[in-house]
């Protein structure tokens, strides 16, 4: 990977660049991307800290037209900013399949204390996902775990997709019955085929689990039988965070209940099974 920086100073006096606090501070018309194919402009430039000078407000268009400085945000040349801008859009890159991608920049610099920046990219060919497994689901009945899944064999190798998956797969598991339900996952590429990963997924689901006895708190004025009415669960039934979610949203509903909150209750006595979850309502 190499990180060159190349700066081309244009103009009747060539300026040194300013470093924070000390000499005049370059203003940034233009922030340019050259060689981006995968990902558009407006992307990488939601990357980046460094900004360019714009109209503060599309209400203000007009008044931006006639360069009235109110309606303006003028924006400045960050030079420490600048060198780590390169290393945000090289992450970008990676973290989406684009383990190669190189980054360059360039500055173009007027005399009037103005510039434009632009970033050189080298993309290279992505990694993509050439196999994709599920493992230890086997045993799970009553639901689809794998079906539809963010990430598919082809697509490229995104570490946001790998998360989304992960979080899809133990989300899928906490709402029929297993609280305990961990995901981990393992990209291989082959140093033949440095483009191809193999991804597993290994599921731990734990054990399949049931609410336990309910009990509740804070409720001085409230009957412990219209608190119950609100919750869509009850003792014995499959557990499901989504219903747990549900019952705080029926609790919020009341208007004299200011605070909810549904949590496991701890079982000192350690005679309650790994399959039944007892459950503590607090409500203020």
């Amino acid at each position: 990977m190499r990180l060159a920086f190349r700066l081309f100073l244009l103009g009747v006096v060539a300026l040194p660049l300013p470093v924070s606090g000390q000499g005049p501070a370059v203003e940034i018309t233009r922030i340019a991307f050259r060689g981006n194919i995968a990902f558009p402009d407006d992307s990488l430039s939601r990357a980046i800290a460094n900004r360019e000078t714009g109209c503060r407000s599309r209400w203000l268009l007009p008044l931006c037209v006639l360069d009235l400085d109110f309606s303006i945000d003028r924006r400045t040349l960050n030079v420490r900013e600048l060198a780590r801008d390169i290393l945000r859009l090289r992450g970008f890159y990676a973290g989406r399949g684009y383990r190669e991608a190189q980054v360059d920049t360039v500055l173009t610099r007027s005399s009037d204390q103005t510039g434009e920046i632009t970033f050189e990219i080298e993309e290279g060919p992505p990694v993509r996902v050439s196999t994709l497994t599920v493992q230890g689901a086997e045993g799970i009945e009553g639901f689809d775990l794998v079906a539809e899944l963010p990430i598919r064999e082809g697509d490229l190798l995104s570490t946001i997709n790998l998360t989304t998956t992960r979080d899809t797969l133990i989300q899928r598991l906490l709402n029929k019955g297993y609280p305990r339900a961990d995901v981990g996952s393992v990209s291989r590429m082959l140093v033949e085929t440095p483009y191809d990963a193999d991804v597993k997924f290994e599921v731990d689901p734990g054990p399949h689990s049931v609410f336990g006895p309910i009990t509740l708190m804070g409720n001085e004025e409230l009957e412990g039988d219209v608190i119950r009415r609100l919750l869509p669960f009850a003792e014995g039934e499959e557990f499901s965070a989504a219903r747990i979610v549900e019952a705080q949203r029926n609790l919020f509903a009341i208007e004299m209940i200011q605070h909810a909150a549904i949590n496991e209750m701890a079982d000192p006595s350690g005679t309650v099974p790994d399959s039944v979850l007892p459950l503590q309502v607090q409500i203020t």
